[in-house]
């Protein structure tokens, strides 16, 4: 009995064929990847710089209502803003409300009137002693980023 060669060498797949397969998946994985990636650290910037600018308008806010008969301020630091009470920023106040910040995200390029890192809104007004802008950047991409403008009404947006 004769073993046709023919029928053997047509069942399966090639050692070649299934390399390019695994080639293939591999390439696209990798596209797919990097593109969670980066919409995994663009949502992150995007809801940090929200969460940032609702804490200065609720300052501001806190304030205008005269809460504790006290103004309220906020402290920048490049990992966290911390919401102070009274003229001035104290490290280790009891009261201070420190917002951490994603580890994906930083703070930086701070140019507020003066060189301060510190913005205190008034009573009944709510207007800031301090105007200017920062960064809210991606640590893996500093040119990434959201600018924040501080205006003079202690008013916050998003630029």
């Amino acid at each position: 009995m004769k073993i046709k060669s023919e029928n053997f060498n047509k069942r399966g797949f090639t050692l070649i064929e299934i390399l390019v397969v695994i080639g293939i998946v591999s390439v696209i994985s990798s596209i797919v990847a990097v593109s969670l990636f980066n919409y995994r650290d663009r949502a992150a910037l995007r809801v940090e710089t929200g969460r940032v600018v609702a804490l200065i308008n609720e300052t501001r806010e806190q304030s205008v209502a005269g809460r504790g008969g006290v103004v309220h301020g906020l402290h920048f630091e490049e990992s966290k803003v911390v919401r102070f009470s009274g003229q001035t920023y104290v490290a280790d106040a009891i009261g201070n409300e420190p917002l951490e910040l994603s580890s994906l995200v930083d703070i930086g390029s701070i140019s507020l009137t003066g060189g301060a890192s510190d913005v205190v809104f008034s009573r009944l007004s709510g207007k800031s002693d301090k105007t200017g802008t920062f960064r809210v950047r991606l640590k893996s991409d500093v040119a990434n980023y959201k600018e924040v403008r501080i205006e003079s009404t202690g008013i916050a947006t998003v630029q």
